[in-house]
């Protein structure tokens, strides 16, 4: 069994804005939607109404989301929601993790998490497709401590991904 991970930080803009770009990346299928956007105007560029202006509206609306979710939601959600402006405390054991910041102070069973992403910079504690908890490799104070945080996600957690 492992020892408890103790964790502390606090995101900075960049580090949040790199650490959502990365999330949608993944979850949102973004290489997919670009290229289903870009083609929606290609083939509507091509064919003859009334498909020529369906396509090319759905091709330009699907890559106006992507773009909106990609290089503007990260910067307003970290403006407007204080919690990520906080300093983080988190303690995590076999039993259960302690989350702490100036505006939550929680403790959270590991049943809520159902996958984890690793990324080269970040962990992603995923409960749903909009709840989730990142954690910034940076913030594990070394090699090892870091191998007992990894060791102890993918004990308690399903479904373990490494995307580094």
């Amino acid at each position: 069994m492992s020892e408890m991970v103790e964790i502390s930080f606090k995101y900075s803009k960049a580090e949040f804005v790199l650490a959502m770009r990365e999330y949608y990346a993944k979850a949102m299928h973004l290489r997919t939607d670009i290229f289903a956007g870009a083609a929606g105007l290609v083939a509507g560029y091509f064919l003859d109404d009334p498909l020529k202006t369906i396509l090319m509206v759905a091709g330009v609306i699907l890559l106006g989301i992507v773009i909106l979710a990609y290089f503007a939601l990260p910067r307003i959600r970290f403006r407007s929601d204080p919690k990520f402006q906080d300093e983080y405390a988190l303690q995590f054991a076999e039993e259960g993790i302690h989350f702490k910041t100036e505006h939550i102070d929680s403790k959270i069973k590991w049943e809520i998490y159902k996958w984890v992403w690793e990324t080269k910079h970040f962990y992603f504690l995923i409960a749903s497709r909009t709840i989730m908890s990142i954690i910034p490799k940076r913030a594990l104070s070394s090699p090892e401590s870091e191998n007992s945080f990894k060791e102890l996600l993918k004990r308690k957690i399903a479904s373990y991904e490494s995307l580094a």
